[in-house]
C-alpha cells in the first residue's frame, strides 16, 4: 500500500521568521545611521560655509577700517583691545532680514543655544600686543603665518580667551570647526588646546 505524500508547508517557519525579523533590524539600524551621518556631514558642510563667509566679510571690512578684520573696542589704560563684536559686518553679510545674529552665517546649524544668537567666536589672543614686535595683532598687516592660527571657531560665546578656552563648542562629531587667517577651515577633535601657552601656541598667536 503506498503511503500518501506529506503535506506541503505554507508559509514561514518560526527560524524564518526570526531571520528575517534579525535581517530588518540591522537594515533599519544601518538605515538610521546613514541618515544621522548625512545629516551631521550636511551641518558640517553649512557651518564651513558660514565660516567663510565671516571670513570674507571680516576682511572686506579690515579694508574698510585700517587692517582692522571686525569692530574692536581699546582699553585706553591699558591699550590692549579687550573685546570683539560682530557689529560693522552686516555691511558685508546678506541675511534674509538683513540683521546681525540668529540666522545664518552667524548661526550654525548644529547649534542648539546659540550666545545672543552667535555660534562662532572670535580668537581672543588677537586682542594683544605682540610682545616681541610691540604690534597689536588685531591688524591683518601683522599677522605673519596665517595657515596655523585661527581666527573664528564653534564656540558658546563670541569672544574665545586662551584662559577660557573650554568656550569651544565641540558640537560637530565631539570636534570643533575653524577658519584660519589664510581662510581655511579645519575640524579638530576636542579638546585640542588648553590655551595654557598661547603666547608660543601657533593656533593662537600668528607671529612664531
Amino acid at each position: 500500500m503506498k503511503s500518501s505524500p506529506a503535506p506541503q508547508q505554507n508559509g514561514f517557519s518560526l527560524l524564518e521568521l526570526q531571520v528575517v525579523i534579525g535581517l530588518l533590524a540591522v537594515v533599519a539600524v544601518l538605515s538610521v545611521m546613514g541618515f544621522r551621518y548625512i545629516g551631521e556631514n550636511s551641518r558640517l558642510v553649512r557651518c564651513t560655509n558660514n565660516l567663510k563667509q565671516l571670513f570674507t566679510a571680516c576682511m572686506n571690512y579690515s579694508i574698510d577700517h585700517q587692517g582692522i578684520p571686525c569692530d574692536y573696542v581699546e582699553d585706553i589704560a591699558t591699550s590692549q583691545w579687550k573685546y570683539i563684536a560682530y557689529t560693522g559686518l552686516e555691511k558685508y553679510i546678506t541675511t534674509p532680514d538683513g540683521r546681525i545674529g540668529y540666522s545664518p552665517p552667524y548661526l550654525c546649524p548644529a547649534d542648539k543655544s546659540p550666545y545672543n544668537g552667535f555660534s562662532y567666536g572670535f580668537n581672543g589672543y588677537l586682542t594683544r600686543v605682540d610682545s616681541a614686535t610691540g604690534l597689536k595683532l588685531n591688524r591683518v598687516a601683522c599677522w605673519q603665518k596665517k595657515s596655523t592660527t585661527y581666527l573664528l571657531a564653534d564656540a558658546t560665546s563670541t569672544i574665545i580667551y586662551p584662559n577660557n578656552s573650554n568656550r569651544f563648542s565641540p558640537r560637530h562629531r565631539n570636534g570643533v570647526n575653524l577658519i584660519f587667517l589664510d581662510g581655511h577651515v579645519e575640524w579638530k577633535p576636542h579638546p585640542f588646546t588648553d590655551g595654557a601657552n598661547a603666547r608660543t601656541d601657533p593656533l593662537w598667536n600668528p607671529n612664531l
